[in-house]
């Protein structure tokens, strides 16, 4: 599914629950990253999928702002005790 225009003036909200290498690549270059923001959502923090949307989330975000830009523009939810996730200002 190709994302969607928004309507004017109005946020836009994209759910990264696919997989699929060509969907984000092609979700991310209609982003300016200067005004989108990362929150990822896991409760064990180790679902693979997730982790490596993650990662690949957060090095574009790096890539585009600097990494001291970039980590005010992601958040992590996981369970405080038992979850794992990389954290923004991680490697």
């Amino acid at each position: 599914m190709a994302p969607q225009p928004p309507l004017a003036g109005t946020p836009r909200l994209h759910f990264v629950e696919n997989i699929d290498p060509y969907f984000l690549q092609g979700l991310l270059s209609s982003l300016d990253a200067g005004s989108t923001s990362v929150l990822c959502i896991s409760k064990s923090g180790g679902t693979i999928e997730t982790v490596v949307q993650y990662l690949i989330l957060r090095d574009w975000l790096t890539r585009q702002l600097g990494r001291k830009n970039a980590i005010r523009h992601q958040w992590v939810i996981t369970d405080p005790k038992r979850g794992w996730l990389p954290g923004t200002g991680g490697t």
